[in-house]
Formats: structure tokens, C-alpha cells, sequence
């Protein structure tokens, strides 16, 4: 029912957990973020609340500050910020790696090998993909879930009005493990109704603008990423869900990771202010 929270009611939970707790709180979008980030925080000083979405986030995080309440902090998921729209510049909010939280996770491509190892049978995914296998197959995820992206921010650029949430990526991958773009074409305009762009023009903006992106996990969402591996996954004997792939992805980011994490270090920096360490590993400083 968080979808359902507004700012107010938000604020109204964070003066409730002011009046008996003197902690920092970080608002995060949802669940999942709680996921990667709370391993990682000092639990006697700082911890998350999932706030339901963004909108929420920010709007109980400001109301937070003209009551001049201290130790709030705001985790957003990058999306489109520095591409289609500025950042917003506060020393409270701070930005994900990557499009969103399970893209930053994702990202580490030596977790998603393991996991692709781990959970795959061995002979077949040697026999779908004889070179590189784990490697390969991981690649191949990212460029489903990049075609999706790709198209995802087209439309935003240029509203197009493209239906792209809860993407079926299962149904684009081919017999193999190759992305079938005519088939992420026409899926979503099936799946768009007020589309105001042809399948032909969609087609040539997609194929002109993959090969310009330099950073795939900047296009890439979480959903995607996810989905379309535990499909990969499940061709290769795997027997795993999009969230099972979530939950193992986002435990396996250490300590190492956070060292190498903008997000984290933003936490890090925030947190010195705030009079106390909020993080139980510490990213490495940067001068």
C-alpha cells in the first residue's frame, strides 16, 4: 500500500520515529533499495524508509527541512537525470550508480557471472554459449534490457508516448540468446495505443541510437535487467524469478563495492556532516 503514502503522511511516520529515536533516516524509493543499501549502514545511527516513489520522497524530506528537522537524507534512482533533465544539487539527496538500484547492482558483472554459474546447468549453458558462456550470457541480458532502455528514453526525448513498464522481455529473445528487435517494436507499439511514431521510424531511431550509447547501465533499468536474465537463465536449466535474481544480485554487493559507489560515497560525505559514520564500510576517499 505504498503507492498509496503521500509527503504528508511520510513526515507524519518520520516525527513518530523522531520522538523516540534520535537516528538519521534516508527516504529510498521503495523495498528493493533497502535491499543494497541497508548491509551497509551503520544500524545504531542511520536507516532507510521506503517511501512508496519520488515524488513522495522529496516532498516529506523538504517538509522535514522547513521544520528544521536534522539526519535526513534521500536516495533516488537516477533515471534520466544529466540526460533528459539536471540533477537535483542538495547535500541530502543523492543519486544511484546507475538507472536505478538493481542496475547498480547489476553492473557489478562479476556477481552476475557467479550468479549465471551458480544457476545455470552447467552442460547447457556450455552448449547454448560454448565461448565465454557466463560472460556472454550476462552480455547478452544487458542487451535486452538496453534495447528496452534505449527505446524507454526516446520516447521520454521525444513523446513518442510508448507503453514500456513491466516490459515483457521473455518474449524478444530468440531461440538463442540474441535480442529480436523487430519483435521489441512491435511488442510495444502493440502495448501502445497512442503511439505518435511509425514501426519503420521506431526501428531506424533504435538501431541509430544502441551503438551511441558508451554506458548501457545509463538505459538499462533494473526490471529489465532482471527479467531478462532469469529468462536467459531459464533456458540454460536455471529455475529462478526476476526477484530471485533481484535478492541475489543486491546481496552480493559488498564492501568492495561500496568502496567503488558514488552513491555510497554521497552517503559517506552526508553522514560526516550529520556528526556521526552512517556507512559499516567505508568507500575509499577520493582526493
Amino acid at each position: 500500500m505504498r503507492e498509496l503514502l503521500t509527503a504528508d503522511d511520510l513526515f507524519s511516520h518520520l516525527l513518530i520515529l523522531r520522538g523516540v529515536s534520535d537516528k538519521k533516516f534516508i527516504f529510498v524509493e521503495g523495498d528493493d533499495d533497502c535491499g543494497l543499501i541497508d548491509p551497509h549502514l551503520n544500524e545504531d545511527t542511520c536507516e532507510t524508509i521506503p517511501s512508496g516513489g519520488r515524488t513522495v520522497a522529496l516532498g516529506a524530506a523538504e517538509l522535514a527541512d522547513q521544520q528544521g528537522i536534522p539526519g535526513i537524507g534521500v536516495v533516488l534512482d537516477l533515471d534520466w537525470a544529466d540526460l533528459l533533465y539536471p540533477r537535483i544539487v542538495k547535500p541530502h539527496v543523492f543519486y544511484t550508480d546507475s538507472y536505478d538500484i538493481d542496475a547498480t547492482a547489476y553492473a557489478v558483472t562479476q556477481n552476475v557471472v557467479g550468479l549465471v554459474i551458480n544457476q545455470s546447468d552447467r552442460d547447457r549453458l556450455r552448449t547454448m554459449v560454448p565461448k565465454n558462456s557466463a560472460q556472454t550470457l550476462t552480455r547478452s541480458a544487458e542487451r535486452v534490457a538496453l534495447t528496452v532502455g534505449v527505446l524507454r528514453y526516446l520516447s521520454e526525448r521525444s513523446r513518442w508516448e510508448l507503453k514500456l513498464r513491466d516490459f515483457p522481455t521473455h518474449l524478444v529473445i530468440t531461440g538463442g540468446i540474441e535480442v529480436d528487435l523487430e519483435k521489441v517494436v512491435e511488442i510495444t507499439l502493440q502495448r501502445s495505443p497512442n503511439a505518435s511514431i511509425s514501426r519503420e521510424n521506431l526501428l531506424l531511431e533504435l538501431r541509430n541510437h544502441i551503438p551511441s550509447v558508451s554506458d548501457p547501465y545509463r538505459y538499462c533499468s533494473g526490471h529489465d535487467l532482471l527479467s531478462a536474465m532469469a529468462a536467459m537463465l531459464r533456458k540454460v536449466g536455471g529455475q529462478v524469478s526476476a526477484k530471485s535474481v533481484g535478492i541475489a544480485l543486491r546481496s552480493g554487493f559488498g564492501c568492495h563495492n561500496v568502496a567503488q559507489s558514488s552513491l555510497f560515497r554521497a552517503i559517506n560525505a552526508w553522514g560526516a556532516t550529520q556528526g556521526g559514520a552512517v556507512l559499516n564500510c567505508l568507500p575509499v576517499q577520493t582526493p
